[in-house]
């Protein structure tokens, strides 16, 4: 054997043995995502329980015989609807085959998920690898496997069909580029199928990714660089054309292969309620824009104790250093033309998927035909990270010469950077339940969510279903009437199949049969072998057939349309289209090509990395666990301690810190409260919070509740947190349209999300301040949309439109008017709005001069063609008289008015019956409350009284007017100071409210205590008056808070 025989053995012996390696080391290199996966439970997601439920009906179908079904009929409460007929099914059946291995479809999707990232990184290896060295297909691999948003889609979004999407996007783009380059039969076979692949798969990705991959196709053809001048040339042209060929046919074949599913589910979109797929402001392109900031987001710190980790929808700014040598020179300093192409192709599409992404495309957005049904730009991350990829593996090459012992550094450090960069995306944690998932576990998920289909909107709905019946179905039919003289003939029962309803019976007088499942083209029925037609019940859409008196063999059967029927036949033609090129001569080949087969890494450089992948699954599995590092931590930042400055709350809740965004922004901007929570003991409830922006005059100046930014993640409700537990809390402050600019309150309060109560602080307050906020003139246009619009214009002013808190109302009450002006032109001067409140005798019972927008924002700082809102709260006169009264507005300026006046609405006044003499008393206390009433006494105090529900009758005397609505507390209390029974709430069954007591008027208070549960024997009873928004009691003259009665005696 000669040298050089021998040297080409070496060879060949070395590239075998790399190539056994790779899948070794993309399996090591894995390991620390697929730890993340592998658990116990699924993580928790928006969506892992909607698709481990979908999975559970293609698994009850296939159980039945039925291997494909474009009808859910176990979904929708039992009633089916034709789900598998717009959601591309793919990735379910690639789940089925898993679980069946598994043994159950909680681990089998699991496992589908971990499966897929490894296969994920197994096709973008293959795609680099036929441009670039080992090495660095390995870390495209890596950097795709890793990529910040498969993780989000995996472990936050928990969606299994766009997961499974990402391992067919490489493999297509490496089928196509190896059809283009080659045109070899079994590329366009693999083309296809891939293809194919992609559009059952996912249809969103479909959409997204198919522009990118006919465009690779055609940028690999061999022939592209033709000149112009060579184009008049007819045999180039030809030649040009049947380069081409192959690619379009690859295209063609896959989407005839997808044309049973795509065809229906694009023509039958009317026969749905689609529009329930675009619903605003959630399911909209225009409110998922995203920044650059979240795209490139930097890598934050782990915290094990941390309930919701919200990780953004992102590329990652640690990939896109890693690209940067590649964007920057790769497209020129490669010695090599391919590598050069492919620089230059995937860096322009990943510049265009990120403008996609942002909100600078919208009218791209609104333009383009179908994309509005992508709903989320930042699906287009998905793409994005695989074109990032790629440019990721180019610049290891650009570092380096193949095989040279610097190669083998720059690889390593690259896949340390990506996995360890990258890892704050992969930190999840784990919601159990569904572990063996049922129909029956289906439907109850669907009641208890209110979800209709594991969908969120109930879009696949028939469109002749306005809603739900009330209860689900548990039969095949509606119950029969009684004119059957025999249900069931010939002992036979009702069939239900999943494709079919059946029964035979005998009626004395025709009936209309309802059959339990939602009417949908495809659906026939036939009675006595002959077709009848099939009407929708009125609102809820179920099947209804006439049935004729006399014996009915009775069948309604779900079949394939005539257009479903066209595309299945489309979809075997096109199958066998492709077993004809399998079977026809191996070595054929479209003009083109070859490809070219690369042999210049060495081994070491895998086993190196196959050493790094499982040095790095090591230390983020056994090492950062025990350790605190920049990666992870295990404690809240700063370590909360006893002595830490903590607020406390009522509940054991505790708020641990918070932060505002800044000290100032824009009107029509949004403001960023975060906070962090824990509960020092468990609690029963589970509580939220909310921050609202407030004037000196407490006046709400943004929405009654915040909104959370679209990528921060809820946590659990606070009865399943435990004490080492802490709660990350993002809210936005928006400030109301037409806000004017001044300095504002931020304030937070903690409720009771069942029944909105407020939870008080330890001190009794039930509102937080948290600091203050200057609000600037808004940046851009906006509308005011006032509750009545008009047009009053006064001098340089128009008051377009008014807004009344009320139209009825009772002496006293608060009341709340907002008033929306256009600035014509500039003020010179400070106006007043003088409001009036007319009686019937034209007579003004109120009148208040008022600032037309805010005390702190006269007209005189009034610029051409603003817009603002003023909010004026006051009291109504505590004695007005029962009638009907009118709201007038002047304009006013240095105490002349113009003579044009705006009506602004009605109020009606119901006076209460006031009396001013007391009742005899059982007992008298003449406990006076400061200077708002005194409780002269009260009745009903006595054993023979208590029942298991006495009432109370407290003799109430106002001492003076007051703008502050009281609450009055009645608490019995046992020998140690615990409340045993108690009644709290405004005087008079809620009907007496203090704002509305005349001077010495007499108010008769009833309360009534729950005693079911209360031993006999002494106790104490304690009245007082409080005021709820402030938390703070009123005062006895003795300074007690409260009257008390001792010695109640229950018997």
């Amino acid at each position: 054997m000669n040298s050089k025989q021998s040297t080409h053995d070496a060879l060949s012996k070395t590239y075998r043995a790399s190539r056994l390696l790779v899948p070794a080391v993309l399996l090591a290199l894995s390991l620390v995502a697929l730890e993340a996966i592998l658990q116990p439970s699924l993580p928790c997601s928006d969506d892992a329980a909607f698709h481990l439920l979908r999975l559970t009906q293609l698994d009850h179908l296939l159980r039945q015989g039925v291997f494909f079904s474009r009808w859910a009929p176990d979904m929708a409460q039992g009633y089916g609807f034709p789900f598998f007929n717009f959601y591309a099914p793919l990735s379910y059946y690639l789940a089925e085959g898993v679980s069946l291995l598994a043994g159950n479809l909680n681990l089998g999707m699991r496992v589908t998920f971990a499966l897929g990232v490894y296969v994920a990184g197994l096709s973008a290896y293959r795609l680099s690898r036929d441009h670039f060295s080992r090495s660095a297909a390995v870390v495209t691999a890596v950097a795709y496997m890793y990529a910040p948003y498969f993780a989000y889609d995996i472990l936050f979004r928990g969606n299994l069909a766009e997961s499974m999407a990402w391992l067919f996007l490489p493999l297509s783009l490496w089928t196509m580029g190896r059809l283009a380059r080659s045109g070899q039969n079994r590329w366009l076979v693999a083309a296809a199928l891939s293809y194919a692949a992609v559009l059952l798969t996912h249809n969103v990705f479909a959409l997204i990714f198919t522009p990118l991959l006919g465009l690779y196709g055609l940028v690999e053809l061999p022939d592209k660089r033709l000149k112009i001048k060579e184009l008049a040339s007819r045999a180039n042209l030809q030649s040009s054309t049947a380069n081409c060929f192959p690619v379009i046919l690859a295209l063609l074949l896959g989407l005839g292969l997808a044309t049973f599913f795509w065809l229906p589910a694009m023509a039958e979109r009317a026969f749905v309620h689609s529009d329930r797929l675009l619903v605003p402001p959630i399911f909209v392109y225009w409110g998922n824009f995203v920044t650059l900031t979240e795209v490139f987001a930097l890598p934050q710190t782990m915290y094990t104790n941390l309930i919701n980790p919200s990780p953004s929808r992102s590329l990652g700014l640690i990939p896109l250093l890693l690209a940067l040598p590649a964007l920057l020179v790769g497209w020129w300093y490669s010695r090599k033309r391919d590598r050069r192409r492919q620089v230059a192709f995937f860096g322009v599409a990943t510049a265009v998927y990120l403008f996609l992404m942002l909100a600078v495309s919208e009218p791209i957005w609104a333009s383009l035909p179908l994309i509005e049904y992508v709903q989320f730009p930042w699906r287009l991350l998905g793409p994005a990270a695989l074109c990032l990829a790629i440019l990721i593996g180019a610049s290891v090459d650009i570092f380096t010469d193949s095989g040279s012992r610097l190669t083998l550094i720059i690889a390593a450090i690259y896949g340390i950077a990506l996995i360890l960069g990258n890892l704050y995306w992969w930190d999840a944690r784990y919601c159990p339940g569904l572990e063996d998932p049922t129909i029956a576990d289906m439907q109850e998920f669907e009641r208890a969510s209110q979800t209709i289909g594991t969908t969120a909107k109930g879009e696949y709905l028939p469109l002749t279903v306005a809603y739900l019946p009330e209860e689900p179905a548990v039969t095949p039919f509606a119950p029969l009437p009684d004119t059957l003289t025999n249900s069931v003939t010939g002992g036979q029962t009702a069939v239900h199949t999943p494709k079919q309803f059946a029964v035979t019976l005998s009626a004395r007088e025709p009936f209309t049969l309802t059959a339990n499942t939602f009417a949908y083209p495809g659906w026939q029925a036939e009675i006595n072998g002959k077709k009848v037609d099939i009407t929708p019940s009125e609102g809820t859409g179920l099947i209804t057939i006439p049935v004729p008196a006399g014996d009915s063999d009775i069948s309604i059967t779900f079949r394939e349309t005539p257009l479903r029927w066209v595309a299945n036949v489309v979809s075997l033609v096109s199958l066998g289209g492709m077993l004809l090129v399998v079977m026809g001569r191996r070595g054929a080949r479209w003009p083109g090509g070859r490809v070219a087969a690369r042999q210049d890494d060495e081994v070491a450089v895998l086993v190196v990395l196959l050493v790094v992948g499982l040095l790095l699954w090591g230390v983020v599995v056994w090492l950062l666990p025990r350790v605190e590092s920049p990666w992870q931590r295990s404690t809240f930042p700063g370590a909360v301690t006893s002595t830490d400055p903590v607020t406390r709350f009522s509940n054991n809740m505790e708020l641990l810190s918070y932060e505002l965004e800044a000290r100032e922004m824009a009107a029509d901007d949004s403001y960023l409260v975060q906070s962090n929570w824990r509960v020092a003991q468990p609690v029963a409830r589970d509580f939220r919070e909310t921050v609202r922006l407030v004037d000196e005059a407490g006046l709400l100046w943004s929405a009654k509740t915040a909104v959370s930014p679209r990528w921060y993640r809820e946590p659990t409700p606070t009865f399943a947190w435990t004490p080492e537990q802490f709660a990350d809390s993002q809210l936005l402050i928006e400030p109301i349209p037409g806000t004017p600019p001044g300095l504002y309150m931020v304030q937070m309060v903690l409720f009771d999300e069942e029944t909105l109560a407020p939870v008080s602080l330890v001190d009794g307050q039930t509102t937080l301040n948290l600091g203050t906020v200057q609000v600037r003139r808004p940046q851009e246009t906006f509308a005011l949309v006032p509750q009545y619009p008009l047009s009053q214009t006064w001098d340089g002013v128009t008051l377009i439109g008014v807004s009344l808190d009320r139209d009825a109302a009772a002496p006293g009450d608060p009341f709340l008017l907002s008033l929306y002006w256009q600035v014509d032109e500039a003020l010179t001067g400070d106006a007043v709005a003088r409001l009036s409140l007319v009686d019937e005798e034209r007579t003004a019972v109120f009148t208040a001069n008022l600032p037309p927008v805010h005390d702190n924002f006269p007209t005189s700082q009034f610029q051409t063609g603003d817009l603002w809102l003023g909010q004026h709260a006051f009291h109504l006169p505590v004695d007005l008289g029962s009638g009907e009264y009118v709201w007038e507005l002047l304009w006013c300026v240095d105490d002349e008015c113009d003579k044009e006046t705006a009506v602004l609405g009605n109020l009606t006044i119901s006076a209460p019956e006031r009396l001013f003499e007391a009742p005899p008393l059982d007992i008298e206390t003449h406990a006076r409350f400061d200077e708002v009433a005194t409780l002269l006494g009260i009745n009903g105090l006595h054993p023979a009284s208590f029942t298991q529900h006495p009432s109370l009758a407290l003799v109430w005397q106002s001492n003076s007017e007051t703008p502050t609505s009281y609450r009055v507390f009645v608490h019995l209390v046992d020998e140690t100071g615990q409340i045993v029974a108690q009644s709290d709430g405004v005087p008079a069954a809620w009907r007496r409210p203090t704002t509305g007591w005349l001077p010495g008027e007499i108010i008769l208070d009833e309360h009534h205590l729950l005693l079911e549960n209360v031993p006999s024997g002494s106790y104490e009873l304690r009245i007082g008056l409080y005021d709820p928004a402030a938390g703070v009691r009123l005062v006895l003259d003795d300074g007690e808070t409260a009257v008390t009665i001792p010695n109640v005696m229950l018997p």
